[in-house]
C-alpha cells in the first residue's frame, strides 16, 4: 500500500484483506477496506501487484485502485535492491443524494457529486541478509488539483505529496524467539511529521505479540 517497490519482495504469492468500521449504529460513521495482492512475476526478480481500497465517512467517498511493478536491481547472497512504480485512479465523491434535503441550501444538491483522477508513484525497497529491511517511496507523486469550487471564489484544494520512510528487522532472542522491530514515518510539507513504532515477539514462527505506538 505504502510502497509499489514491495511487490514480490517475500516471493510467494500474498493477499491482503482489511475492513474496519467505527461507531457502528451511527448513521455516516467512518468506515475503510482493503485489498492487495502481489507476488513475483515470470522471474523472481519481477513483482506485480494491484491495491484496492475505500473510505466512507458521512457523504464523502474516496475509492483507489492501484497497479505496482518492481524489478530487482540489485541481487548479492546477502543484499536485495528493489525499485518500483505505481499507476492509480481514484475516485472522490460527495453522496448529496443521501443528505437529508434541506430547503433553500445552495451548497447541497440531490445528486451525487463525483471526480477521478489519476497518479503516479515511486518507491525502493532493500533487505539485508534476509532479516532486515529499509524502504522509502511515494505513492503519489503529481499533485492533483481536488475539490469542489467556492460558489464566491476559484480556490480549491490540491493533493500534497506524501513521503514514506519504513526500517524494521528480525533480532534472535533464542532458538524460538524473535524479536521484530519497525517503524514507519510520514513526511507532508506543512504538517507534522508522523511516525508507527512496532515491537513485535514472535515465539516458533506461531504466534505473534507486540505493541503499537
Amino acid at each position: 500500500y505504502y510502497n509499489p517497490a514491495y511487490a514480490g519482495a517475500r516471493g510467494v504469492p500474498t493477499v491482503t484483506g482489511i475492513f474496519r468500521s467505527q461507531w457502528m449504529g451511527f448513521e455516516g460513521a467512518p468506515q475503510s477496506g482493503l485489498l492487495s495482492f502481489n507476488s513475483p512475476f515470470l522471474t523472481p526478480r519481477v513483482g506485480i501487484g494491484g491495491v484496492l481500497s475505500m473510505k466512507k465517512i458521512g457523504l464523502n467517498r474516496d475509492f483507489v485502485g492501484s497497479l505496482s511493478y518492481s524489478y530487482e536491481l540489485i541481487k548479492l547472497d546477502q543484499v536485495s535492491v528493489r525499485a518500483g512504480i505505481q499507476g492509480s485512479i481514484r475516485s472522490l465523491s460527495i453522496a448529496f443524494d443521501d443528505a437529508t434535503p434541506v430547503v433553500g441550501d445552495p451548497s447541497l444538491d440531490n445528486q451525487k457529486v463525483s471526480s477521478i483522477y489519476g497518479n503516479v508513484g515511486a518507491g525502493v525497497y532493500a533487505t539485508f541478509a534476509e532479516r532486515y529491511y529499509v524502504g522509502f517511496s511515494v505513492p503519489r507523486i503529481y499533485k492533483n488539483t481536488v475539490g469542489i469550487p467556492n460558489v464566491n471564489s476559484d480556490l480549491i484544494a490540491k493533493e500534497a505529496a506524501h513521503f514514506y520512510g519504513t526500517a524494521g528487522g528480525i533480532f534472535p532472542l533464542s532458538e524460538d524467539i524473535n524479536l521484530m522491530p519497525a517503524v514507519l514515518i510520514k513526511y507532508v510539507k506543512n504538517a507534522p511529521l508522523d511516525a508507527d513504532i512496532n515491537v513485535n515477539i514472535d515465539i516458533r514462527q506461531k504466534v505473534t505479540a507486540g505493541l503499537s505506538y
